[in-house]
């Protein structure tokens, strides 16, 4: 019996160890900018989310060409003057939080799909005061 207890204890350590380093490590790449996308979870519900996206590209003279919202994703695409596409999807996680996604081109362009975030968090911010 001690020695199944002991061979038990060494796989649940070994398992604690994997999880601890392995998974959080992918958690914390799903955030930020990477492979051409900028995602990251907001503390906002999909539909406020969605409605600051759109006025957004409208501020920012982005015109929106295609919108969905479902229950659950949202898509919004949209053509800069230059026709770049810019595809914008939206998750809810929960009620209270949602997860967005912006890529700007096909391979990413940094610089804007940081300008259109910054524009969509400066107006949900304005949005709460």
């Amino acid at each position: 019996m001690n020695r199944i207890t002991n061979c038990l204890f060494q796989l649940l350590w070994g398992a604690t160890i994997l999880v601890s380093c392995g998974c959080l490590s992918r958690v914390a790449e799903t955030n930020g900018y990477s492979s051409g996308s900028y995602k990251t979870v907001l503390t906002n519900d999909m539909n406020d989310l969605s409605k600051a996206t759109v006025q957004a590209l409208e501020d920012l003279n982005i015109p929106v060409q295609t919108q969905f919202n479902g229950e659950f994703i949202g898509v919004i695409n949209a053509l800069t003057a230059g026709d770049v596409d810019v595809t914008i999807e939206l998750n809810r996680l929960t009620e209270g939080s949602t997860q967005i996604t912006i890529r700007v081109g096909r391979f990413g362009d940094r610089q804007r799909t940081m300008k259109i975030f910054r524009r969509i968090r400066d107006l949900l911010e304005t949005a709460t005061r």
